[in-house]
C-alpha cells in the first residue's frame, strides 16, 4: 500500500515514485506505472526538458493527494 502522507516525489527515482505509489518503467523515456490501477502512462516533458508539476500522478487519480 502507498504512503499517501507524503505529497510527492521530492526526485525522478525509483524510490521516491515508489513513496506514491507509482514505478518507473523507464527513466530514459519516463514511462511510469500506478501500483494501484495498473495503468501506464508517460510523464510529459517540458520545453526545457523539466517535468511538468504533478508529472507522477496516475491518470486514474489513484494517488493524487487532492482526492484523499
Amino acid at each position: 500500500m502507498m504512503n499517501l502522507s507524503v505529497s510527492r516525489p521530492r526526485r525522478f527515482t525509483e524510490s521516491e515514485l515508489a513513496k506514491v505509489g507509482i514505478r518507473l518503467v523507464d527513466a530514459e523515456n519516463r514511462f511510469l506505472f500506478c501500483q494501484e490501477c495498473n495503468q501506464g502512462f508517460q510523464a510529459l516533458i517540458k520545453p526545457d526538458g523539466g517535468l511538468y508539476r504533478r508529472y507522477w500522478v496516475c491518470p486514474n487519480g489513484c494517488n493524487d493527494p487532492r482526492n484523499k
